[in-house]
């Protein structure tokens, strides 16, 4: 019996060490280049109040942005939701950061 209760802690101790945690990025660093060349375009437009966010879960990752908005809140909310969106074909429980809003 003991070495049951030993084999199911190992297990899901395993299963809990594999899990992503899912973080603010400072960098881009560990995402695809496809994030990193849908940033680049995001960088290039001039119109005020926009916002880029990004999600990462192991291997995945998704992005979003939104531009052209009254307000940098504004900006930042559509950034999220089309991150979010995009996530949630993949994952339900994927949370989309803010990386860069201006």
């Amino acid at each position: 019996m003991n070495k049951f209760k030993v084999v199911i802690l190992v297990a899901v101790s395993f299963l809990f060490g594999c899990a992503s945690t899912q973080e603010a990025p400072e960098n881009l660093d560990k995402y695809s280049r496809n994030v990193k060349a849908t940033f680049a375009s995001y960088k290039s437009i001039t119109k005020p109040h926009k916002a880029f966010a990004v999600a990462k879960f192991n291997r995945r990752d998704f992005s979003g942005f939104g531009y052209s908005y009254p307000t940098i809140k504004q900006a930042e909310n559509r950034a999220i939701d089309e991150c979010q969106e995009r996530a949630l074909k993949y994952r339900d429980d994927i949370k989309c950061f803010i990386y860069h809003s201006e």
